[in-house]
């Protein structure tokens, strides 16, 4: 059976994910910046709550992928401060080189620092050799890496996701199918460039108690994006039938 991963950063979009049957929730912060480390107080919240395995998103920043001693400092301690729990299963993490290449040193910085397992997440889909990507993560404790494929909607790299499938090793790679596509994309996602894990956020736009005065830099940037518990339901029901 194919199994469900849902992207979250709100403690909402948590409990409608867990009802839908999510196999598995990224926890994260501030996802229309793609992602950041949540709070520690989400995290403890999210672990007395949850009744599947959490994966972390650890990324201090928004931004880009390349690190300096700074920001590779304050994800160190990200990852120190996180509970000892059965449920926190593993962490999410990227580094890239200027070139746009693994960076291996800083990812090694990471993983060494914990037992948990490791993702990493849509950085990969900036690397320039996906095959020499995939080599390098082979070297480290990275057990799945998430991608669409290189491109920004997976289904236009269905090839692409297909081959890496067959070169990926012992590294599970993981479909990233968007924020809310139909459970019939995902089947046919699936079906083209089958991988043990569909990842997705499952989400619409919310708009909040808005204000004309903003309150940061991007119009919007108030809204949040909330995940739908009819949608994962309808999703997982379809893949547990592949």
């Amino acid at each position: 059976m194919v199994k469900l991963e849902i992207c979250v950063d709100n403690p909402v979009s948590f409990i409608n994910a867990v009802k839908g049957g999510a196999d598995r929730i990224e926890l994260c912060a501030a996802l229309n910046s793609g992602g950041i480390t949540p709070s520690m107080g989400f995290i403890e919240w999210a672990l007395a709550h949850t009744k599947i395995p959490l994966r972390i998103m650890i990324r201090n920043r928004g931004g880009d992928f390349v690190y300096d001693d700074c920001d590779m400092a304050c994800m160190v301690a990200d990852v120190n401060r996180l509970p000892n729990h059965p449920m926190l299963e593993g962490i999410v993490f990227g580094a890239l080189r200027m070139d746009n290449t693994i960076d291996t040193d800083n990812v090694h910085r990471i993983v060494d620092t914990t037992d948990v397992k490791c993702t990493f997440h849509r950085a990969f889909d900036w690397c320039i050799d996906y095959r020499a990507a995939l080599s390098a993560l082979s070297q480290m404790a990275i057990d799945t890496v998430l991608t669409s494929g290189q491109r920004a909607d997976a289904w236009q790299a269905l090839d692409t996701l297909a081959h890496m499938g067959t070169v990926c090793g012992d590294i599970q790679i993981m479909s990233c199918a968007g924020f809310a596509p139909t459970p019939d994309r995902v089947q046919r996602l699936h079906q083209a460039a089958p991988a043990p894990w569909i990842h997705m956020a499952a989400a619409t736009l919310w708009r909040g108690n808005v204000s004309s005065v903003p309150m940061g830099g991007d119009e919007g940037s108030e809204n949040m994006f909330i995940t739908q518990t009819e949608m994962v339901a309808s999703v997982h029901k379809v893949l547990q039938c592949l």
